[in-house]
């Protein structure tokens, strides 16, 4: 994990401190002291002047590069879990009209023949609903594989 702070030195501009930890970080408070306003200074690497901790470098006060705060591989598994079920729900809920707003209901086709749709009869949009139906499955039944393989 790499933690990165931004600095600013009055002459050469950004300056970016990346550490391995948080209380290395700290070490420099110790190392170069602290600037006019309270904050952490380090030697700029192109004049050597002192240059303080930029909070206004319109980032977070620090950025952890690769990595997450949770590492173990069962804290993963579960968030992967808890997302494919969520999703699975959130699925089943719009489908059936229960929740959600569909997407598309606030288009309109103003020449369905013209693009190609053509009426259906209703035997025929019976057996394309019934197999609508038996996809949502089919795609429930791998989702559930997926989560039982975490």
């Amino acid at each position: 994990m790499t933690v990165i702070y931004d600095h600013r030195c009055q002459d050469c501009g950004p300056v970016i401190v990346e550490t391995d930890t948080i209380s290395e970080y700290l070490d420099f408070k110790e190392e170069y002291g602290l600037a006019e306003g309270g904050n952490v200074q380090v030697p700029c690497p192109s004049c050597g002047k002192m240059a303080p901790r930029d909070y206004q470098a319109g980032t977070a006060p620090f950025k952890v590069k690769g990595g997450t705060k949770y590492k173990s591989v069962a804290y993963s598994n579960e968030v992967k879990k808890n997302w494919y079920q969520e999703e699975i729900k959130n699925t089943k809920e719009v489908l059936r009209f229960k929740s959600g707003v569909n997407p598309y209901s606030n288009m309109q086709v103003r020449d369905p023949e013209g693009m190609g749709f053509q009426k259906v009869s209703g035997a025929t949009a019976i057996k394309k609903a019934e197999a609508s139906r038996r996809t949502l499955g089919d795609v429930q039944a791998n989702a559930d594989r997926e989560i039982s393989k975490l």
